[in-house]
């Protein structure tokens, strides 16, 4: 599968729009389904480091969370971004990678 990730879309495989269905398809059924309210839920993916926000009114994935290894029992996501950046990278990393920030501080 293509872990590459691109900020707003996803991967060329797992993508924001997609059905559960297709999210199934892709990567099997989830470790399990997290209710949050109606029509709001979320597919869990321990051993990928992935989690799959299905909050809209249509059904389609809206979020796609990729963890780095050890946080809330989920394993280390390959994804990475062009620039070869994943969960868990460093602040200067980041900063080389792509330049400071625009606004930061929780403003």
């Amino acid at each position: 599968m293509d872990w590459l990730v691109y900020a707003g879309r996803g991967s060329l495989v797992l993508s924001i729009g997609q059905k559960p269905g297709d999210v199934e398809h892709l990567l099997g059924s989830p470790n399990s389904i997290v209710l949050k309210f109606k029509g709001h839920y979320y597919y869990l993916y321990h051993k990928l480091g992935v989690q799959v926000d299905f909050g809209s009114p249509n059904g389609t994935a809206q979020v796609l969370f990729f963890y780095r290894g050890a946080v809330e029992g989920y394993s280390q996501s390959p994804a990475e971004t062009a620039e070869a950046l994943g969960p868990g990278v460093r602040k200067a990393r980041m900063t080389e990678a792509l330049g400071p920030p625009d606004k930061s501080g929780g403003g």
